[in-house]
């Protein structure tokens, strides 16, 4: 979709603890883009011309993007890039990603409480309500690396929701950590710059939960009614459908085994491709199936769709819905298919601003051998399973 609408791109510098000030505003840029994804960081790109505004923005600058009547979007900066043409003009290109990348930055320490050489414990281990347990992870895992530093955060209360889940890992990236925990519990992490009061130019990085919504009776994208204007689809077949998953004991034979089976994706495919989870961390054999569709989750098939949208009264973008909310994608008439928002772009030119939805896997591609999320994930069991040999 196209419209006349305004994106919003304030500059943030740092001031204490979680507390930072709006230094300025870019209100004048060639082109703009960002991109929110579901559990994971999306990307941002800036190009503005190189003045006063734009110059505040350094290595360790926030910015926010403000858009409809969504939270503000709030980016790291990775990159920048001012340049000049032969006729002297100059522009600055900006790039970075979504800040919950922060979250990439800590590995969960088995003690986060206690200096690297004095770990006693081998696995971090916590068990209980989901978002109490995620919570608490991240007050300790990125409290343990950031407090202190430019980027602290405040963790906002649990709230308590979801149900009783268990996490024991060693050393796994911290957003690794939470990812598909956060997908049973429909909580999508969020780290961004929430105003200390309306119209405030103080702001507080802060880490928290939204909850996704099954919108899927609500929210139609389809040709028919005109929110669907075109499509393309992709499918990848699963990695695996059934995990035989091998749990903690004395001796290699006696190790418990587990089976978990996805089964949708064999419903759908018809395959039954087995694979081996090493699980040896895992001192109970009841918390077996739990590891293994978690694995099974890295290992499903890859679904995504391209599609460009039109809003419609009461089914627009960032109001009635948002990123991980399920939704109806029609690709023809009578054959709708209930699928998780994945990812949206808000990208923004001299023609205006143009909403592009992605319901599935962001990262899913015609070509899965040189997919980056294909290939990460891949990477990811691979350090798993070193970091689980004796």
């Amino acid at each position: 979709m196209v419209d006349r609408e305004r994106v919003e791109v304030f500059v943030w510098q740092h001031l204490s603890g979680s507390l930072w000030g709006q230094v300025g505003e870019i209100d004048k840029h060639q082109s703009l883009s960002f991109e929110d994804r579901y559990l994971r960081a999306g990307p941002w790109t800036l190009q503005a011309s190189y003045d006063g505004q734009s110059a505040k923005v350094n290595r360790q600058s926030l910015l926010t993007f403000g858009f409809r009547d969504m939270p503000l979007y709030t980016g790291l900066v990775e990159h920048l890039g001012p340049q000049s043409d032969v006729r002297g003009k100059v522009t600055y290109d900006l790039a970075g990603v979504n800040a919950v990348a922060l979250l990439e930055d800590p590995l969960a320490w088995p003690e986060p409480a206690v200096s690297l050489p004095s770990q006693q414990f081998t696995h971090y281990e916590l068990s209980g309500v989901a978002e109490d347990v995620l919570s608490t992870m991240i007050r300790q895992q990125y409290g343990r690396l950031y407090d202190g530093g430019v980027y602290e955060a405040t963790v906002a209360a649990s709230r308590h929701r979801g149900a009783s889940i268990e996490v024991r890992n060693r050393y796994r990236p911290l957003l690794q950590s939470i990812q598909y925990r956060c997908e049973v519990a429909e909580l999508k992490p969020r780290v961004r710059l929430v105003p200390t009061a309306p119209g405030s130019t103080r702001a507080n990085l802060t880490i928290d939960f939204e909850d996704t919504t099954d919108l899927s009776e609500r929210v139609h994208l389809s040709q028919q009614i005109g929110t669907l204007k075109s499509w393309s689809q992709y499918d990848e077949v699963p990695q695996a459908t059934r995990g035989i998953v091998a749990g903690a004991a004395d001796k290699q034979i006696d190790r418990p085994l587990r089976q978990a089976i996805a089964a949708d994706a064999e419903d759908a495919w018809g395959r039954r491709r087995e694979t081996f989870i090493d699980a040896r961390d895992m001192g109970r054999p009841e918390n077996l199936p739990g590891r293994g569709d978690e694995e099974l989750s890295d290992l499903a098939q890859q679904s995504s769709f391209n599609i460009e949208t039109d809003d419609a009264a009461g089914m627009r973008y960032g109001r009635l819905f948002g990123v991980g909310d399920q939704v109806t994608v029609e690709l023809a008439i009578g054959l709708p298919r209930a699928e998780r928002l994945g990812a949206a772009t808000v990208t923004s030119d001299s023609g205006g601003i143009k909403v592009s939805l992605k319901p599935g896997d962001p990262e899913a591609d015609p070509n899965p051998l040189y997919t980056t999320g294909t290939i990460l994930r891949r990477f990811r069991r691979w350090i798993r399973d070193l970091q689980q040999e004796d």
